[in-house]
């Protein structure tokens, strides 16, 4: 259903029936982890036009991998955590994280 580097890949699948009959397939729903909890690789100091996939492209080895990033800055939306330059957006160590 989900690639390995999806943050949805290791989340339970789940089934609804609905009162037609038809079923329904969905994850369970996903808690973003405590980013007191994360372990950094390196810090980046932000600056113009730099986009998360390929700061995850460089330090995380996977340009989809963004979302870790994410986590770890405690952003649900990837565009505000790149939208002032200059800001440090801590990296997380790879394969620390867990969907």
């Amino acid at each position: 259903m989900f690639e390995h580097t999806s943050r949805y890949y290791a989340l339970k699948k789940l089934q609804y029936q609905r009162p037609d009959g038809r079923v329904v397939s969905y994850v369970a729903r996903r808690v973003v982890p405590s980013r007191d909890n994360v372990t950094a690789l390196a810090e980046v100091h932000l600056s113009e036009g730099q986009r998360l996939d390929s700061i995850a492209a460089t330090m995380l080895g996977a340009p989809e991998l963004f979302w870790q990033i994410c986590d770890a800055n405690d952003a649900l939306n990837p565009f505000d955590l790149t939208a002032e330059v200059g800001r440090i957006v801590k990296i997380p160590m790879p394969g620390q994280q867990t969907p």
